[in-house]
């Protein structure tokens, strides 16, 4: 039985703790929270939305194009602006508009229509360090900003291009890259970081303008590679400027083994002529016939059968229907449903839910399939499809597990954690990125992506499912909800995700040791994928035999499950967007650091304030031997 009255140094250890946890979590929110309550523009006073010309774009949406793979033209768009904006719908826009007004405008001739792109802030730069530097020394000079230019996220083209500061930063990332190579992300600060990644946005702009190269302060970027103008400038005598377009032609020029037909080529280049200046008219029927008769010159010039264009319509479909932006917030719905239902006892509060639940997932289920049809494979190749497989994997295991017991506790659970899931996916287009890519040469095998990584991603839902038992057992102790019965049955349900958890992490792990024999020709090479998934088995092993051994009652193997939780996040998060080393290569992103480790101080601190309510007064009694 535990101590009624512990030991004093327990309890204040515990508050001590708990308190500099809290501290630790307010100074982290601050921080995170201040770009949430700052404008939206850099640019001084709120200018008037963006603008484009009021035509008809939906027949450019099916159009077929070759960007990695093949895709409609809508989705091409639809990552073009979300790259730039960090917004797949910048200002409510239709993304296919933008792109056409960048296309067909160069940038600034939307102009006629309201907006000068050029000098309008749409370019993603949310670092306000860096933004600070940029505003500070424009024109090659340092000058005072208004309270309006230091807040925003946005900024325009031509603020970038006029500032010596980011110029030099960009400048310095080229060193140190050229210098370090691969180790270059240890010795770059945030802000050299951040640069290049606006430099990446704005070298994209100018591409989607028809520019093959950015031109900066002093140097440029050309085919997405920071270069110094001063060093070519210097070859036999060439300005800046003439060096830069040779040095852009000369890296834009490929070999063409198979030469399309110039007669072809030219008729489709006048057609899209004369879809731009049908675009710069400003006459709606005129854009819409032009853009009739290059659709049909494609079509009449088209060497073969296009591949790959089987998948559009489904992809347009994808697209239009947004099945993981329906699928939380009808699993949302469920939550409160089954949520009412288990503090009411209303019954049909209940059967309301779990038909909402399982429409959820229906709608999950279907909008993996579309990804599937359209990608040509297991929809876990990147970040953003392994936590939408997880979280629906997470309400698959506890609607099977709610099938059996039939106590609402498990459904609530799982449709906690898919909805926090899919809610993250969908509300993080940068972190996690929804595109869909190729894959690389490793990963083209259905037969491995279907045995070894769905298994290890499935283990990953159901330790997701352990850990938002665990969580709701902590949360009813926080709450005061103290019924010894309904811990103990929680208990249960919590050692059997740990269990479904721990097989599949052990199956997983065997398989993809055999996989990298197949692929690498080693089972095991302490890589730190590798090394990663063995942390994590070995994490979610202890808890299970000490709670078989009676080393921990109810309340421990609740905490366990929270606190070994970390364990998935490092292989799953942290070696692929921190350490982002070894030859699990294509698993690698950036993004988020900052959130998740708030996340987890948060979930830390959850777990003291739980501990601090256990302690005084054990609620329910130890038991000898664990729920096997």
């Amino acid at each position: 039985m535990h101590q009624t009255d512990p030991r004093p140094w327990v309890r204040h250890g515990l508050w001590a703790a708990a308190i500099a946890v809290g501290v630790v979590i307010l100074r982290q929110t601050v921080q995170l929270s201040a770009p949430l309550f700052t404008s939206s523009s850099g640019e001084g006073p709120k200018q008037s939305e963006a603008k484009v010309p009021d035509y008809t774009y939906e027949p450019w949406y099916d159009l077929a194009v070759q960007d990695g793979r093949t895709k409609p033209f809508q989705t091409a768009c639809v990552e073009a602006v979300r790259h730039i904006t960090g917004r797949s719908h910048f200002e409510g826009l239709d993304p296919v508009a933008v792109v056409l007004a960048w296309k067909l405008g160069e940038g600034a001739a939307g102009a006629q229509a309201g907006t000068n792109w050029e000098t309008y802030p749409f370019i993603l730069c949310d670092h306000h360090g860096l933004r600070r530097q940029i505003q500070t020394h424009g024109d090659g000079a340092g000058r005072q900003l208004t309270k309006a230019q230091e807040t925003g996220k946005y900024m325009a083209p031509a603020e970038l291009r006029r500032s010596s500061a980011f110029d030099d930063l960009l400048g310095e990332v080229a060193r140190k890259r050229k210098e370090m190579q691969g180790k270059a992300d240890r010795e770059l600060t945030t802000e050299h970081l951040k640069a290049e990644e606006v430099g990446r946005r704005l070298h994209m702009f100018d591409a989607l303008c028809g520019k093959t190269s950015t031109r900066l302060f002093r140097n440029a970027l050309v085919s997405d590679r920071y270069v110094d103008l001063g060093e070519y400038a210097d070859i036999d005598g060439r300005s800046p400027e003439e060096a830069l377009a040779k040095l852009a032609g000369q890296r834009v020029k490929l070999p063409d083994p198979l030469p399309f037909p110039q007669s072809q080529f030219n008729t489709v280049r006048e057609a899209f002529k004369g879809v731009r200046v049908a675009y710069l008219s400003g006459d709606g029927g005129r854009f819409d016939r032009a853009s009739r008769t290059f659709f049909q010159v494609l079509a009449d010039e088209s060497v073969g059968p296009y591949p790959g264009v089987s998948t559009i319509p489904w992809e347009i479909l994808l697209n239009r229907w947004q099945p993981f932006l329906w699928s939380w917030i009808t699993m949302l719905a469920a939550l409160v449903l089954v949520g009412t239902s288990l503090m009411s006892g209303a019954r049909l509060c209940y059967l309301a839910g779990m038909s909402i639940y399982v429409a959820s997932l229906t709608v999950q289920a279907l909008g993996l399939a579309l990804r599937i049809v359209i990608a040509g494979r297991p929809p876990v190749s990147n970040m953003y499809e392994s936590v939408i497989f997880v979280a629906f994997m997470a309400a698959v295991f506890a609607l099977i597990l709610e099938w059996i017991y039939r106590r609402g506790f498990i459904a609530l659970a799982g449709a906690a954690v898919a909805a926090l899931g899919l809610m993250l996916a969908d509300q993080l287009p940068l972190a996690l990125d929804p595109k869909i890519s190729p894959i690389v040469p490793v990963l083209r095998t259905n037969y491995w992506l279907t045995v070894h990584v769905l298994t290890i991603v499935s283990s990953y839902a159901a330790g997701t499912l352990a850990w938002g038992l665990g969580n709701l057992t902590l949360g009813m102790l926080i709450f005061g909800h103290a019924n010894p019965a309904t811990h103990k049955t929680l208990a249960h349900y919590t050692y059997r995700a740990l269990q479904i958890a721990v097989l599949l992490l052990a199956a997983g792990t065997f398989l993809g040791g055999w996989w990298a024999a197949e692929s690498w020709g080693r089972f095991w090479g302490w890589d730190p994928k590798e090394v990663g998934a063995l942390i994590a088995l070995v994490c979610y092993v202890i808890p299970l035999h000490a709670r078989y051994l009676g080393w921990v009652d109810d309340f421990g193997l609740a905490i366990a499950a929270v606190l070994c939780y970390a364990s998935i996040l490092l292989s799953w998060y942290v070696v692929n967007f921190l350490v982002a080393a070894g030859l699990h290569s294509y698993g690698f992103g950036a993004g988020g650091a900052a959130w998740i480790l708030w996340a987890r101080l948060l979930n830390i601190e959850w777990v003291l304030i739980a501990a601090l309510r256990y302690l005084p007064a054990c609620p329910f009694p130890c038991t000898d031997r664990g729920s096997k």
